[in-house]
């Protein structure tokens, strides 16, 4: 037996009452963020996860920058597994790849590289952004190891000034050369960041480290031909003047 139409009109309406509450208490957390008012927002937080007002999935960003604004480092692992399990098989997988750059801030690359790794052939595989950013880190990583192995400069894994991204991306990688012995391989940032533009060829910051990449392995042509044939289809794109 079917439920009246009074009855069904009154769940609709309730339902979207609740939509609607959602909806405001999420543009607020985000608003305090961005003011930088981390103390009113983790209250709001607070509420949004004892109530499960809010999914964890749209709030997992704002919560896990207000932890971190708020001296509470040692709280993420606990919270990003929580969103995790939340997260169940639902792509885009939010927190394994914040999980990677949770890793990056505390300067465990290797840690880092490895989440990266993980996700990118299982979870991920199909995400554009898990395999740029793994393609990233391995040419980052790659040019702190030969600086380590082959030069005298104190270089730390967690320093990231050799890649500089503002409003353009501005870093040299050093050339491919068999004499430079490295855990980490440019043929293997190659991969990745060819993936991450095949799935997704909007992805501008990683075409311009892709050319990059292409340059380093002596391939300038194909670096200038990929560059200038996707200018041709958005040619508002500082990144790649």
């Amino acid at each position: 037996m079917s439920a009246p139409a009074g009855t069904k009109k009154i769940a609709a309406y309730g339902l979207h009452q609740t939509q609607i509450i959602r909806q405001k208490i999420v543009q607020d957390i985000i608003e305090y963020v961005k003011k930088e008012e981390y103390g009113k927002c983790s209250e709001l937080l607070l509420i949004a996860v004892e109530n499960g007002a809010v999914p964890l999935s749209e709030i997992w960003q704002p919560l896990v920058i207000t932890i971190r604004q708020q001296n509470g480092a040692h709280l993420l692992d606990s919270i990003l597994n929580s969103i995790s399990a939340a997260e169940k098989s639902n792509p885009p997988f939010p927190a394994s790849m914040e999980r990677a750059f949770v890793e990056m801030d505390r300067g465990n690359m290797t840690q880092a590289y490895a989440s990266l790794m993980a996700f990118s052939e299982n979870l991920g595989s199909k995400l554009a952004l898990a395999h740029g950013y793994r393609g990233t880190l391995v040419a980052c990583m790659r040019e702190v190891d030969i600086r380590r192995r082959h030069t005298d400069v104190l270089f730390e894994a967690s320093d990231f000034h050799v890649f500089s991204l503002s409003e353009s991306v501005e870093f040299v990688l050093t050339k491919d050369d068999r004499d430079l012995v490295s855990m980490f391989s440019l043929d293997d940032a190659r991969v990745h960041l060819e993936k991450a533009l095949a799935l997704d060829p909007g992805l501008d910051m990683f075409r311009a480290i892709y050319a990059q990449v292409l340059v380093a392995l002596g391939r300038v042509e194909d670096a200038r031909l990929d560059l200038e044939e996707h200018y041709k289809k958005c040619q508002d794109l500082h990144i790649l003047k």
